[in-house]
This record gives C-alpha cells, structure tokens and sequence, in this order.
C-alpha cells in the first residue's frame, strides 16, 4: 500500500527514496507544494505522452496520489516503478502538473 504524507516544516527536510519511515519505507520523495496545481479531470482532458504529472488514482473508495505518465499504449505508467497503474486495478481520475522533477545523481552508500 502506498500513503501519501503532506510535511510542513520551517526546515528543510532530510529525506530520500529507500529510508524508513512509519514502519515501511520512502519510494519516492517529490519536494515541492502540490496544493497549488489545478487537477484535470480525464473527462475533460489527458497529459501530454511521457511527461510526468501528479495522478490522482481511484482505488474502490480510496485515493493514492502518484507520480507518473501516460505510455505509449495509452495507459498511465507509475514514474518510480516503471509499472501501469491500470493493472493494479485502479482507475486514474485527474491529473496536475508538476515542476520538473530532478535529474538523479548517483549516492554513495
């Protein structure tokens, strides 16, 4: 199951994908204020191919906030995990832009 945390902080946070947390595990970390974005609603329209958006994800009677892209098949691909929401049975409702997100670079462990 996937939970998404809103943080306010007077600080920075020190946090990326992989550290524990709430008795499972970060698996992707979006560093930015998603309550300013409008949401489209696919009834109204879809996000461009291959670009990463903010997803709102229907799942019966909850809802997950996901990162990801519409694929080349049209169905919406997770942007950390590579896997289509669409298979784990839930139904991608709206959708938001984002700011960039940063290029990845390489951590020393």
């Amino acid at each position: 199951m996937i939970t998404t945390l809103f943080v306010e902080s007077e600080e920075p946070l020190i946090c990326a994908a992989g550290m524990p947390v709430c008795g499972g595990k970060l698996v992707s970390v979006y560093f930015g204020d998603l309550r300013g974005h409008p949401w489209h609603s696919l009834n109204d329209c879809f996000p461009p191919d291959m670009e990463a958006v903010a997803l709102v994800v229907q799942y019966g009677y909850r809802q997950e906030l996901r990162i990801g892209h519409m694929g080349y098949e049209g169905l919406f691909v997770d942007e950390e995990t590579g896997a289509c929401i669409e298979d784990e049975d839930g139904q991608v409702t709206h959708w938001a832009w984002i700011a960039a997100l940063p290029e990845l670079s390489e951590v020393e462990t």
